[in-house]
């Protein structure tokens, strides 16, 4: 699975330290949260240039379009990039939020007052009409922030705080851990006085020696009486 990921109303990073698995789910949304973090700002960074969920510059306004340019949130700046015309003000911007899960950060856009819907519905539109997608985060910011997480990570795997956790969860996690298989039961099957077939006796005698015998079974709850089938009718 990739690290980065669109989705309808954002995207998502995945992106984690190798021995993250081995911690509690508090830990990992822990590492999420400094992803989230940076994330938000690496992106509101490409965002300010006009850059979409590649890094590459997305396409240019028309002449028409910067002269009646217009914002419901705030003073339009003609020369803005394209998506944000009152700069941090920009819906594309402000809009912006994300939140940790103990696999992913993720990221999207929020209800939007003025269309009365999210923005990421605007967002849709503009990439699929004009080609100006900025569903994700670009590879260099995405390193960028893993970058930084990884910085708060070494911080805290040096804490105190880790070091009880180690301690209390010494090697793998618990719920990894091989377990004890049970002991396998002998079953002792005593023919001395059982009715057997003339002959079976030393056959089954040798499958008991050998582990092969399943034992003995009832043929119904009733023990071996028979259920008659019933007479067909002529």
């Amino acid at each position: 699975m990739s690290d980065r990921e669109s989705t309808q109303v954002g995207y998502r990073l995945r992106m984690q330290p190798t021995d993250m698995s081995t911690y509690p789910d508090s830990v990992k949304r822990m590492w999420f949260d400094w992803v989230v973090k940076y994330g938000l700002v690496a992106k509101d960074k490409e965002l300010a240039r006009g850059l979409d969920k590649d890094g590459a510059p997305m396409r240019a306004l028309h002449p028409k379009t910067i002269k009646y340019r217009k914002s419901e949130v705030g003073p339009v700046t003609k020369n803005a990039p394209p998506l944000e015309p009152a700069l941090a003000l920009s819906r594309v911007r402000s809009l912006l939020t994300g939140r940790a899960h103990t696999g992913s950060a993720e990221f999207w856009w929020k209800f939007d007052a003025v269309s009365g819907e999210s923005f990421a519905t605007i967002l849709r539109y503009q990439r699929d009409e004009y080609g100006r997608d900025v569903f994700g985060l670009s590879p260099r910011g995405t390193a960028w922030t893993l970058a930084q997480a990884t910085k708060e990570w070494q911080k805290w795997k040096a804490s105190p705080e880790a070091a009880r956790l180690a301690t209390a969860r010494p090697g793998i996690p618990a719920a990894r851990q091989v377990r004890t298989p049970l002991p396998k039961i002998t079953v002792r099957q005593n023919l001395e006085h059982s009715e057997l077939f003339p002959g079976a006796r030393p056959l089954i005698e040798k499958a008991i020696a050998e582990g092969r015998f399943p034992g003995f079974r009832r043929l119904n709850a009733r023990g071996e009486q028979r259920k008659p089938q019933p007479t067909p009718k002529s």
